[in-house]
């Protein structure tokens, strides 16, 4: 049994070497649990009854972008959600805070795609803080 495969053909892109492109992009957060402290729990999050999401979410941003010189590339997205629910006796607080950067490198490359190769690392933080 023989299969025909097309030859790869090396594929050089027209126009500018030089493009990129970024989106600012969104998914609707959420939050919920319990946290107890000597004897005292407090609910954390959407579940507690008295809030929706939009009475907690403090703010939200959500983007990526890349940036292509021919066979190289940077790739960048960055998110941050910010939650809080303050009352007269307790409250808390949730940040959430994600970076990605990558640096990439064309293996191969077809009129209809590529195989890249690439490194880069992610910064993740999430820092809460509770109000009994």
């Amino acid at each position: 049994m023989a299969a025909d495969l097309a030859p790869y053909t090396r594929y050089e892109p027209s126009g500018p070497e030089l493009h990129g492109s970024a989106t600012i992009y969104g998914w609707m957060p959420w939050v919920d649990g319990d946290i107890t402290i000597g004897g005292d729990t407090i609910e954390i999050g959407n579940g507690d009854g008295d809030s929706n999401i939009f009475e907690i979410l403090d703010g939200f941003f959500m983007a990526n972008g890349d940036l292509r010189y021919g066979r190289y590339g940077v790739y960048a997205d960055v998110l941050y959600a910010g939650f809080s629910n303050d009352r007269a006796n307790s409250g808390w607080s949730l940040d959430a805070t994600t970076v990605t950067g990558l640096l990439t490198y064309d293996v191969l490359r077809s009129d209809t795609g590529w195989v890249q190769v690439g490194a880069g690392a992610r910064y993740w933080s999430i820092n809460a803080n509770i109000y009994l």
